[in-house]
This record gives C-alpha cells, structure tokens and sequence, in this order.
C-alpha cells in the first residue's frame, strides 16, 4: 500500500470541501430549498423561488469563479451543478416536465407497458422507441409508477450528463480547465431546459461517446 496516497487523497478531499467544490454545494441545496412548489407563475420557477435561490445561484457562479482562477479541486463539480441548476429548480417547482411534448413521450411509453409492444406503422415514435422502451421498462421494473415525475428528473439529469459528454469530448483536445471552459459554455448555452425526455437527448450524448471512445483508440496513450 503506498502510504503517500492516504494524506494526498486527504488533502484533495479537504479542499475540496472547503473549496469552490463545497461553496458550489451548498448553493445548489440552497436553490433547491428555496424552490416554491406549484404551477408555473408569470417570471419562471427562479424568479418565484426569491432570494434564498437567487443566493445559491451566486454562490454557485462564485464557485465556478474561484476554481477556474485557482481554487481547489478544479472546477468540474461547480460546472455541473450550475449546468443543472435551473432544469433542478424547475423540476422542484413544478414536479412536471416544462416541455410540453414529454407528455408525449411518456404516453408512447405508457403504451408500451399497457400493450407490450409498440406499434411502428403508426408513426415515427413508435417506430423508434428505445428511449420510450427503456422507461416502460423502468416502470415495470421498479414500480415508479408517475412518469410523468420520471421524465421531469431525467430532463435536469440529461443537462448534467450532456456537459459531462462536451467535456469528454473537449478533453481529447484541450487541458482540463479549457475543456472545462467549453462545457461551461455549452452548458449555460442550454441551461433555458432544451433537455427534455426525448430521443435526441439520448442520441447526442451516445454520439459525443462514440467520438471519445474513436478518438482513444488512435491515441497511443490508451492502447489500440
């Protein structure tokens, strides 16, 4: 056992937690705390949450300030909190997902568990149904029964999991903060809820894999 890795993994984990990885945690509980359950009001879910969000949102941009100007940990963990923070906040508020056609989606899903089958002479939904399929199986699997709340946390989720695929990608060309820089943009790019319960989602994070996945392979670091 290397008795070096004990005090360094230590030592990371320290700052860390006193670092721009905690103050971003803290502000991501605060905004989702302050999340004001109900239907959607004129300015938003964040507007209508008031300032305790309004804190932890800045308390999140404070953080994601201080690791990209040299605070401990590096500055992934602030990235995707802020990536996800509003598709979060909505998610608290509202318990429904905030693009309409969801609900579609959930019903094609809803229709696989009650026939088990789809029907692809009906339309193009059905006809390419993975997404849905996946979720009828979930239902059945797990017994969570509301998809339309499945949706809902799929849709803050995917905001998450597509910054971390730009990131991936990124880092096959750039160092870590650069790529982190462009996981930031790209996620602020998309923080008005583009990622919602559909296929797409899905198909643009697999794609971005495929591109890491082919690009190591040519890298000698990793092997052929």
């Amino acid at each position: 056992i290397d008795r070096q890795a004990a005090p360094e993994i230590a030592r990371r984990v320290r700052h860390w937690t006193f670092g721009p990885g905690g103050l971003a945690t803290i502000g991501f509980a605060l905004a989702l705390a302050a999340a004001r359950r109900g239907l959607p009001e004129q300015w938003g879910a964040i507007v209508a949450a008031g300032p305790v969000c309004w804190l932890g949102l800045l308390l999140i941009i404070g953080a994601v300030a201080w690791s990209f100007g040299g605070g401990g940990g590096g500055p992934g963990w602030a990235v995707v909190l802020l990536s996800c923070v509003v598709q979060s906040v909505q998610a608290m508020s509202y318990g429904l997902p905030t693009v309409q056609v969801a609900a579609r989606h959930v019903g094609i899903a809803e229709s696989i568990v009650a026939n088990g089958r789809v029907f692809p002479e009906n339309d193009i939904y059905q006809a390419w149904s993975g997404l849905f399929a996946s979720a009828a199986f979930v239902k059945v699997a797990s017994g969570w029964n509301d998809l339309l709340l499945y949706a809902t946390v799929w849709g803050a989720v995917a905001a998450a999991v597509m910054v971390l695929a730009v990131r991936a990608v990124a880092g096959q060309f750039h160092g870590e903060k650069r790529a982190w820089s462009a996981a930031l943009v790209f996620g602020l790019a998309s923080s008005l809820n583009t990622t919602f319960f559909a296929p797409q989602m899905f198909g643009f994070i697999g794609a971005l894999v495929i591109i890491v996945l082919m690009l190591r392979m040519g890298d000698p670091r990793y092997g052929r």
